[in-house]
């Protein structure tokens, strides 16, 4: 049952949603490095430069366990882990865009849900802009893909490159029911310790 039209005092339809209560820990994602006494003769520089390295590090590792994470811990469950999303039925000799294309008509059709992105491989994001006319080999993009300030879109959905997926894997998604909740933001402390 679904909602509809009803009478201002008429019984009112109830919204049916199948929700599976789930119990998530949260986990960990640290490390170290060893740094001389040289550098930390020079704190600000040095502060400065893991400031801006350390977190691209860190991100590379989640957004890897954001993807393909089992679920099993320490790891959390990834979108593209069993049970998490639904295998593309596109056939597999298409090209990359007429899949995508079948991908979203299928997830707005058979599960009436609005594509709002697409995460391609940086080789298959940018593939794209390199795409040329066979004929006249002037550069041109298959009908459906523009490119806006930069940024590729299939079918007015904004695409993003992922070095995080692996292989031909791609998503086409509805992705606005994901969340990532973070417990405790990112933090450097300096220690006599390493690992422990």
């Amino acid at each position: 049952v679904t909602a509809a039209t009803t009478q201002a005092t008429g019984l009112k339809p109830q919204i049916d949603m199948d929700f599976v209560e789930a119990s998530v820990k949260f986990e960990t994602l640290a490390a170290f490095l060893i740094a001389s006494n040289k550098s930390l003769n020079n704190i600000p520089n040095f502060i400065s430069f893991l400031q801006r390295r350390l977190p691209q590090k860190l991100m590379a590792v989640e957004n890897t366990g954001i993807l393909y994470g089992t679920g099993t811990s320490p790891e959390i469950k990834g979108i593209l882990t069993a049970g998490n999303f639904t295998a593309s039925t596109a056939t597999i000799t298409l090209p990359l865009i007429e899949k995508i294309i079948a991908d979203i008509s299928r997830l707005e059709d058979a599960f009436q849900r609005s594509a709002n992105a697409i995460i391609l491989r940086p080789s298959a994001y940018y593939s794209f802009f390199l795409n040329k006319a066979a004929g006249s080999g002037e550069y041109d993009l298959p009908q459906g893909v523009s490119i806006v300030n930069g940024r590729l879109f299939f079918m007015g959905i904004p695409a993003y490159a992922s070095t995080a997926l692996t292989g031909t894997d791609y998503i086409v998604g509805d992705l606005e029911g994901a969340q990532l909740l973070t417990q405790e933001s990112m933090r450097i402390e300096f220690f006599e310790q390493d690992g422990t």
